[in-house]
């Protein structure tokens, strides 16, 4: 009885109490400055009296398939999954057994890209200067770490890089992890080239007759736990711990068309098991050494494509902010479609996870909260709400707000239509109540525009948002407290 009578007061104290909202962790990849940064480059190369060589090298870090190689992803560092992708965690695993990789939380700070271009045998500088290398083909690649000041981000001497580099080589294909051959540890920066601090890698080709396509998962790490012990028993050794925090992919890509000009003699005989010139942390080599082996005659010949097991549909992509023709068909299709395989925001501002020039119809992953507030930009509207993700909720009940209105309470495969609803599409709304599963790092939607590409910003919304049937007007928050004194002053004066 007691409970009864007190309830309304302490409800309406309850609800007056609005807890400070939370910004989402920001990981955030900065573009290197226009003057560091070359996309492509061709060149044609005299390589013998009677042999030249037509090539191009370009920032394409994707399969010609992929459609984070065109339109706006074109020759970006973009973002992948955190944690590590599958043929990464694949390749850890099979190769440090005695280790254990865990996902780490989203960094607040910044990869900043300091520089990131091409090399041909003629560029940068007359003689193509590609860090010490000369005369081939490349690209060079340095970002510096800047985690965030007063966050819990990664620092000290225990901060590493791992790198897998996927590298098809001429003849040759690897699938590695980029450390040299009998390194007893996974981490890139064992031998230089990179610390705690920042990261660079040059890798390089001394035959700009073969084609390449070099592709690199790059994340870094912390060690959390202790070293191996010396015993030889299995059940006396304990595991290194290495937490694996944001990762990024970048790469190039060099294609030639070797021209004689006369008929040519037969070609020597190549050693393969020599190889060509390569950069730090194993990242240069493959082909064959012998230099006067330029091959046959090639004829516009095109990269081979990589056989679909070698392709990681965890590399989540985001955009960018540019624009250029996309096959927004393909995008759609191949990506997107999934909540698993859900766009990342490319950027932050403050408190708001930003997605730029986003393909309309796709899912769209923030990190967990117990809500969102959506927020159209330019001339962007939300149409629809196509989707909710599985597996994610409690309950699987979502609560859709425009302005003070509720909409109601959605599960997945309900979806929202907000211009029948609401008359028009909208340029704001919210999602609320998402109480997620332990454990669950990703809440994704999927989103529909009043365009093909949109650009929109979210954020979260700290436990609880109080929804409008929940919140009196501030004269009804008057009039119920009024009645709850009211209740009590009359039960003190029954006991009186």
């Amino acid at each position: 009885m007691i409970y009864r009578q007190y309830f309304l007061f302490l409800f309406t104290t309850t609800v007056l109490s609005i807890l400070p909202n939370q910004s989402i962790l920001a990981f955030s990849i900065k573009p290197p400055p226009s003057s560091s940064y070359t996309y492509s480059r061709s060149y044609s190369e005299d390589v013998e009296e009677n042999i030249t060589v037509l090539g191009k090298v370009s920032l394409d870090a994707w399969p010609a398939w992929d459609p984070r190689r065109y339109g706006p992803f074109q020759g970006k560092v973009l973002e992948i999954r955190r944690g590590g992708t599958n043929g990464l965690m694949g390749l850890l695993e099979s190769q440090f057994p005695n280790w254990e990789f865990v996902t780490g939380r989203n960094i607040e700070g910044s990869f900043d890209i300091q520089e990131y271009y091409v090399c041909t045998p003629s560029f940068p500088f007359p003689d193509g200067q590609c860090g010490s290398n000369s005369g081939g083909a490349g690209t060079f690649f340095r970002l510096d770490y800047s985690p965030k000041p007063g966050s819990s981000d990664p620092v000290g001497n225990k901060v590493h890089w791992i790198q897998r580099v996927i590298d098809r080589y001429g003849d040759t294909f690897q699938d590695k992890i980029d450390i040299p051959d009998g390194q007893d540890n996974p981490f890139y920066d064992t031998i230089g080239n990179a610390d705690p601090t920042f990261f660079r890698d040059v890798p390089w080709q001394s035959r700009i007759d073969l084609d390449r396509s070099f592709y690199a998962e790059t994340y870094i790490v912390k060690e959390i736990t202790g070293s191996n012990t010396d015993s030889n028993t299995d059940s006396n050794i304990v595991k290194r711990k290495v937490e694996i925090y944001n990762g990024i992919r970048w790469g190039f890509e060099h294609q030639s068309n070797v021209i004689p000009l006369s008929p040519p003699d037969p070609p020597p005989t190549c050693n393969s098991s020599s190889s060509g010139g390569g950069s730090g942390g194993g990242s240069g080599g493959g082909g064959c050494s012998d230099n006067n082996g330029w091959g046959d005659e090639r004829d516009n010949r095109e990269l081979p494509l990589f056989e679909e097991d070698e392709f990681d549909e965890d590399d989540f992509y985001v955009v960018t902010d540019d624009t250029q023709d996309i096959d927004l068909e393909i995008i759609s299709n191949l990506l997107c479609q999934s909540q698993d395989y859900a766009v990342l925001p490319n950027e932050t501002n403050e408190d708001w996870k930003v997605f730029q020039l986003a393909p309309s119809t796709c899912w769209f992953d923030p990190e967990t909260t117990y809500g969102f507030e959506f927020q159209a930009l330019d001339n962007t509207l939300f149409t629809d709400l196509l989707d909710f993700p599985t597996g994610i909720d409690t309950d699987d009940r979502f609560t859709v707000q425009v302005g003070v209105e509720i909409l109601g309470e959605f599960s997945p495969g309900e979806s929202v239509d907000f211009v029948s609803l609401v008359g028009s599409g909208v340029a704001e709304f919210k999602i609320l109540d998402i109480d997620t599963q332990k454990d669950l790092a990703d809440v994704p939607f999927k989103l529909g525009f009043n365009q093909t590409l949109a650009s929109f910003q979210m954020r979260a919304i700290a436990e609880p948002e109080e929804i409008p049937q929940s919140i009196p007007e501030p004269g009804t928050v008057a009039g119920i407290l009024t009645i709850g004194w009211l209740g009590i002053g009359g039960q003190l004066r029954k006991r009186k």
